[in-house]
């Protein structure tokens, strides 16, 4: 790429991410890895003052060798060992209720270890904040715990699914919070940590280098996930070498040939 290709995209990117909001994924798990506004969200949520949050991690990966694996945008733990994963949903697809329970059960599955007793597994919050009302009650907040039937008490098991309505934007901190989450411009948004994250991010020389930084490797990570996708079709198809796969697609040929071992396993 030629330095005259290669500032015309980084310009691009400058330009995608002036016009970025918290309700763009890369850009709130750029903001709420830092601690405190992650504390403030989910503060904020849940209604509490007495969470502090120790550790907070981005795009986490949790890995399984049989099944599907997830990653998480905003993973948190507070100093009581409470978990919680925040993600932002701008299509209902990715909010449905099925999706919400196998990230918690995979959670459940990255905290328990080997000869741990159950009684050891934490609290767990999955919190789902979606750009629509996916849930079509017209509520600001849906809290989602197991219940027993035939009664009203709950089955205190820990683990809690929450979806946010970020369509109802007004004055309790909730709304105000949605609201900063649909701000392009930083010094619109309310909550004083968020709107200093945010622009640093957006105004300062490191942070948009950051950015810039995120998003092209989330760039490549989505044609690498294309390829991939196309490859497993392709040797479905069962007309294709793997040496023929590589080239067409421009990858290694070890990519294919994992591939292949797992479609035919």
């Amino acid at each position: 790429m030629d330095e005259n290709t290669h500032e015309l995209k980084r310009a691009k990117i400058i330009s995608k991410i002036k016009e970025m909001r918290l309700m763009d994924d890369d850009f709130m798990t750029a903001v709420l890895s830092d601690k405190a506004c992650a504390e403030l969200v989910i503060r904020i949520i849940l209604d509490r003052d007495d969470i502090s949050v120790k550790e907070t991690k981005t795009q986490y990966t949790i890995n399984s060798l049989r099944t599907h694996s997830v990653r998480l945008d905003v993973y948190a733990e507070d100093t009581n060992g409470t978990k919680y994963d925040i993600e932002i949903q701008r299509s209902d697809s990715g909010a449905n209720p099925q999706r919400a329970r196998y990230i918690s059960s995979m959670i459940d599955s990255d905290t328990l270890l080997v000869g741990e007793d159950y009684s050891k597994l934490p609290e767990s919050f999955v919190i789902f904040i979606t750009e629509s009302d996916v849930l079509k009650g017209n509520q600001p907040l849906y809290i989602i715990d197991r219940m027993i039937n035939g009664t009203a008490d709950k089955f205190n098991d820990g683990s809690h699914i929450i979806y946010v309505n970020s369509q109802i934007q007004n004055d309790t901190k909730l709304g105000k919070l949605m609201r900063d989450f649909t701000c392009v411009d930083p010094n619109a948004i309310s909550y004083k940590v968020l709107a200093d994250r945010a622009g640093y991010y957006k105004n300062s020389k490191e942070g948009v280098q950051t950015m810039c930084k995120i998003v092209e490797e989330l760039v490549n990570e989505e044609k690498d996930d294309f390829k991939r996708k196309t490859a497993l079709k392709m040797l479905a198809k069962k007309i294709y070498s793997i040496k023929e796969i590589a080239e067409l697609l421009d990858i290694d040929e070890a990519i294919v040939e994992e591939l292949s071992k797992k479609t035919s396993a």
